[in-house]
């Protein structure tokens, strides 16, 4: 049925062709008529199917294999930590410096980046008018807040951690009643001890340093605080908060 199908297009295409004087089509007609009954010649050719699937299949696959090494190359370096390759691509949420130890903590473990950096004054990252940040101190509790009838939310760590509480003071510098609102910010707040690095958590208490939004009246402060998820045995000490925003950085040790 095909066969003859295919005869009578090469017959009317031919007899197209022909006419095409007789009625006077453009080249440009003819062209596309021409073109329109190739597309419909092969559209029944089975070969040139199967030439499309395989060169497809060939495609796919070398693209697969750019992508794995792509991948393989990047956990020599220890760059990906604990990513998946997926549909031929590497998953971009795990790409970088960051690996998922459990639900509630990002600990990094690939060279430390702010090595050579050229530290800023914190206030010159975190660059509000009328409002100055300044650290108070760090504590490790079990809970927080201590008591349950300070807040209605209470942060736990997991079994075997502590919360590492990173406390500031926010002073409103002008002698009038002021807002301030850091939620629009994405500022990255990360401890460094000994190379393993850990990422603030994100909070719903009115209080975190991540989303502080406050009137604060002239010439007074409030505080605010950032979480991290430790060991039990973390030595504060030791260990460096890094503040990232807008590839600028602000170091400010813990001890």
């Amino acid at each position: 049925m095909k066969k003859k199908f295919i005869f009578v297009m090469i017959i009317a295409t031919i007899s197209l062709t022909g006419c095409a004087k007789t009625q006077d089509m453009s080249e440009e007609k003819t062209k596309m008529v021409t073109e329109y009954m190739a597309g419909l010649l092969l559209k029944y050719d089975k070969n040139y199917e199967e030439k499309l699937v395989y060169k497809s299949k060939e495609e796919s696959t070398t693209n697969n294999l750019a992508t794995q090494e792509t991948y393989v190359s990047y956990k020599n370096n220890e760059v990906v930590q604990n990513s998946e390759v997926s549909n031929g691509s590497v998953d971009s949420s795990n790409v970088g410096d960051y690996s998922n130890t459990d639900e509630n903590q990002q600990v990094l473990t690939s060279d430390d980046s702010n090595k050579d950096a050229n530290y800023m004054d914190l206030n010159k990252i975190i660059n509000i008018k009328d409002f100055q940040l300044s650290y108070v101190g760090s504590s490790l509790l079990s809970k927080y807040p201590k008591e349950a009838s300070d807040a209605s939310i209470m942060i736990t760590p997991g079994e075997g951690n502590k919360l590492l509480i990173v406390e500031f003071n926010i002073k409103n510098t002008s002698t009038e009643e002021k807002s301030i609102n850091l939620k629009n910010y994405k500022i990255s707040y990360i401890i460094n001890n000994n190379d393993n690095k850990i990422k603030s958590q994100l909070t719903l208490l009115n209080n975190d340093l991540h989303y502080f939004n406050s009137k604060i009246k002239g010439n007074e402060s409030k505080k605010a605080v950032l979480f991290f998820e430790v060991p039990e045995n973390y030595n504060i000490s030791e260990a460096d908060l890094y503040i990232d925003y807008q590839d600028k950085t602000a170091k400010v040790n813990l001890k």
